[in-house]
């Protein structure tokens, strides 16, 4: 049976995936496609092997580090366009450092009010599919506007220009952890050999911000305000969660 929904799951850090994120995908993966991007030479055999063995209809594939996890979004995109597959929805989760408190409230947050159960995901996508308001879905705690720096600044708008959007209203959800039509995305980025092409503007410096995978943060969320579409704020793990 063809499944409309594709989760696009980024694996950097191994434990984050196995302890936080893997739990939630369970929790769905029988109804949606699953798609897993590890990085070369970070990703030990051992530890995919384990991860192909709990998730066995995942289609695995591996990228290289720079661009982080918009490298990894960008490669799995890459192959759904490349075999043909189509769907309504793409959910984008990517491992995230649980070194500190704010990584670990970053994940639980965005996971909880995107996956965080199936009446939490059905309702995010019946706001983006049935309504005319959503095109996107993510954690209110991160939905967010504007910059930190002006390279990143710079960056956003040079990605912008060269997919021809024209609105400079940058509203996105920080952590680039979300669920958002498919057709927006694919309206921008199903064009041969564009991927490739940005792909090529990616490094791996270190930087905590102005980063081209920063910008590529904002960006996913300003194509959807392009299309005259809002980001639907989802907040129903917030509301019983005060910590």
């Amino acid at each position: 049976m063809k499944k409309d929904t594709a989760f696009l799951i980024h694996v950097f850090y191994e434990s984050a995936f196995m302890n936080v994120i893997a739990p939630y995908v369970e929790k769905h993966v029988n109804d949606i496609d699953l798609y897993i991007n590890f990085v070369k030479d970070k990703n030990s055999e051992s530890f995919v092997n384990l991860v192909k063995e709990r998730f066995p209809s995942a289609v695995v594939v591996f990228s290289e580090n720079p661009g982080r996890d918009i490298r990894g979004y960008m490669n799995m995109l890459s192959y759904i366009y490349k075999n043909q597959k189509a769907y309504q929805n793409y959910v984008f989760i990517h491992t995230k450092t649980q070194a500190d408190y704010f990584g670990q409230r970053c994940l639980r947050y965005l996971l909880e009010n995107t996956v965080g159960s199936t009446q939490i995901l059905s309702r995010c996508l019946k706001e983006i599919q049935e309504g005319t308001k959503y095109g996107m879905a993510g954690s209110q705690e991160f939905l967010t506007k504007g910059f930190w720096t002006e390279e990143e600044r710079a960056k956003t708008f040079d990605v912008l220009a060269r997919l021809d959007v024209k609105t400079r209203d940058v509203t996105f959800i920080a952590g680039t952890m979300f669920i958002v039509r498919a057709s927006i995305i694919d309206k921008h980025l199903r064009k041969e050999n564009l991927i490739e092409e940005f792909s090529k503007d990616f490094e791996e410096n270190g930087i905590k911000h102005s980063g081209w995978h920063h910008a590529w943060e904002r960006v996913f969320g300003t194509l959807v305000i392009e299309e005259g579409l809002e980001i639907y704020p989802s907040n129903q793990f917030a509301r019983k969660d005060n910590s």
